[in-house]
């Protein structure tokens, strides 16, 4: 087929083309620039690879990062898993090395306690069950009391050695296992629980574990508000009136500043019933069960009693009803007695407790020298207007230890203890003594017995120097039952000497113990009641009975107040020193010079002048530069002992 198109000339298409474009009206011109238009713009998108151009380049200002803070490598999985419970500012954190606490964990020798429980009955098991309970919580009111943190670092270290971690098997699944500790870790878990908290009893409550340059416990421990100034607490107790005073001045209350003023903070007493409750509620409920189990009413009544000075706050009457309790198998010491650890006023008393299997063949031997004391007491080398008429049957236990805690447990152990402190009711009721056999044979037998072989001269280092040792705790205790209480004071004003001597209190009593206790033997052999051999004993044992407490660290109560005795005697050519650094013993300068000193201490605590107590002790607290190297040729001998109350955990449940 033939269209139209195809019949046309080539001259007709060109006739077309030229009118169109010389002879065609303005529309078609438009019409072809707009096709044109169109045409361009389609073919531009069309061109993909074409790039876009390039958008304007904003040059930003340069960011200088600033390095992640290096955290130091601490040798302690624990402290580093726990750094932000303890507070610690983990990138400044001292930890000591390995090697230190090795050392410091060494010096306190491991002695299993280990007491026959075959012969006792039911009655007594559970008897000793509710004994070791609250003995536990009053050890918890310790570690409070010790630090503000130590209890973070006692569970820490608990929760690790006693607990299981959670992880995972090769398949994924989770299995339980127990968390074994690091050598470090428990090194510094032994020397923590040791110390109550990470400060170092032994060297004057210095920090182990610190974020700081210098740390040592505050010298009021917790019993004080940390804000608080010594001579602000001085100045506002001093304006109070009687009523007021005597509860800041209390040994069972705790000091808190209430609102800070402009000048002079307003101040708080809080008493430990308050600031302790749910711990001294159980303590109580313990004794109140232990009492139905009670193997005496005197015991009775005293369980009862003490079950409620821990709620009320009142121990005069749980004190009397201490000492005056009798009759029993076994013994239990349990409330806030000893106040070394408030440095700032020596107000304040720390809790401790401690139980005991009566030994009473012991009790019976010691008792038959005990009749003498009221006597001897009344022949003190001191005016007789400073002296106290107290009761005369003061008793005395000997008992061995099942397990002591809170402060009777922290760092050096004791051998044996005179209680209560508080002179009002001691006055009127005596004091209780009590020596603690197994801890005085295992204390002997690291300390004194090697100590005297190392620092006598001669044939003196041969000596058998046990049962002066033994004596001589009796009559240090018996020495602090003696002398004044109850103080007439220059302005005429009555108090007690603890209160009177405050911070310095501790160290003379201590030292009056001391060498009161040199100042009965001779007395008690002249009666017959001691061996005539101990006068002799009693002195040579000492001067290695210095160096043991001297080691227990300058900054400790019973190690301060050895070296003002030391002192003092070495002034006064009572000890020789030979060019191998042995030691003999003049025995008669020994005696007079003890008399002269035992006379200085009583006048001290007759006049409550701290001021004159002050002087005696910065005169004669400074160790000397010979004592330095006789001690190194101790380092290798243990401390002190440190307890594992196998008995207590196995029978009992005692956690520590």
């Amino acid at each position: 087929m033939v269209t139209y198109f195809e019949l046309l000339p080539v001259s007709h298409w060109w006739g077309l083309v030229n009118n169109f474009l010389w002879e065609a009206p303005m529309r078609h011109w438009m019409l072809v620039l707009f096709l044109a238009i169109v045409g361009a713009l389609i073919f531009a998108g069309c061109k993909k690879d074409e790039p876009l151009p390039a958008e304007p380049v904003v040059v930003q200002p340069e960011v200088v990062k600033t390095p992640e803070p290096t955290k130091p490598d601490l040798p302690s999985e624990l402290i580093t898993a726990n750094y932000m419970s303890m507070g610690l500012n983990i990138e400044k954190t001292t930890l000591p090395t390995l090697e230190e606490l090795k050392t410091w964990n060494a010096e306190f020798k491991d002695v299993p306690v280990e007491l026959d429980t075959s012969t006792f009955s039911e009655k007594d098991m559970n008897l000793l069950r509710h004994f070791v309970a609250a003995a536990e919580a009053l050890d918890e009111i310790f570690w409070m009391q010790n630090s503000a943190d130590g209890l973070k670092y006692r569970d820490m270290c608990r929760n690790a050695t006693s607990g299981h971690s959670r992880t995972t098997d090769t398949e994924g699944m989770p299995v339980t296992v127990p968390y074994m500790l690091s050598e470090y870790d428990a090194q510094l878990c032994q020397f923590i629980e040791l110390n109550y908290g990470r400060f170092n009893r032994k060297l004057g409550n210095k920090a182990f574990i610190t974020d700081k340059d210098e740390e040592t416990r505050a010298l009021g421990a917790t019993f004080y508000d940390p804000n608080i100034r010594k001579d602000e607490l001085e100045r506002a107790v001093a304006e109070m009136d009687p009523q007021l005073k005597a509860q800041f001045e209390s040994a069972y209350t705790t000091v808190w500043i209430d609102e800070v003023g402009s000048t002079t903070p307003k101040l708080k007493a809080t008493s430990y019933s308050e600031e302790y409750p749910r711990l001294l509620l159980v303590a109580s409920h313990r004794l109140s069960l232990a009492a139905s189990y009670a193997d005496s009413e005197s015991q009775k009544k005293f369980l009862m009693a003490q079950a409620q000075a821990f709620l009320d706050n009142d121990y005069a009457k749980s004190d009397t009803a201490w000492v005056l309790a009798g009759d029993s198998k076994f013994m239990l010491l349990a409330s806030f007695y000893e106040v070394y650890d408030d440095m700032l006023k020596g107000w304040k008393a720390a809790a401790e407790a401690a139980v005991g299997i009566v030994d009473q063949a012991m009790t019976d031997k010691i008792m038959l020298v005990q009749k003498h004391l009221a006597n001897l007491a009344l022949q003190l080398p001191i005016d007789k207007k400073y002296l106290n008429k107290r009761p005369d049957n003061t008793p005395i236990v000997a008992m061995n230890v099942l397990g002591a805690w809170g402060q009777a447990g922290a760092s050096v152990q004791m051998s044996a203890c005179k209680l209560p402190n508080d002179a009002k009711v001691t006055d009127k009721v005596g004091s209780k003594i009590f020596m603690n056999l197994n801890f005085q044979h295992a204390k002997f037998a690291i300390g004194l017995k090697p100590i005297g072989a190392l620092t006598l001269a001669g044939d003196l280092a041969k000596t058998d120097l046990w049962l002066a040792y033994f004596w001589h705790n009796f009559t240090h205790e018996a020495s602090h039952s003696m002398g004044p209480g109850v103080i007439k004071l220059a302005d005429g004003t009555t108090t007690t000497v603890d209160k009177a001597l405050g911070e310095y209190g501790s160290i003379i009593e201590e030292a009056k113990g001391d060498v009161g206790g040199y100042w009965l033997v001779p007395r008690l052999v002249k009666l017959g009641a001691l061996p005539e051999n101990l006068t002799v004993e009693t002195a040579l044992s000492s001067l290695p009975g210095y160096y043991r407490m001297v080691r227990f660290g300058i900054h400790e109560a019973h190690a301060r107040c050895a070296t003002l005795v030391y002192n003092y005697f070495m002034e006064r050519s009572v000890y020789a020193q030979g060019p191998d650094g042995r030691y003999t013993v003049d025995v008669a300068k020994f005696y007079e010079a003890n008399e002269e000193l035992f006379k200085e201490l009583l006048l001290i605590e007759g006049t409550g002048d701290p001021a004159a107590a002050k002087l005696f002790i910065d005169t004669y607290g400074t160790i000397r530069p010979e004592v330095e190297g006789v001690l190194a040729t101790l380092s290798e001998l243990p401390v002190d002992i440190r307890p594992i109350y196998l008995t207590a955990r196995k029978e009992f449940g005692a956690k520590k």
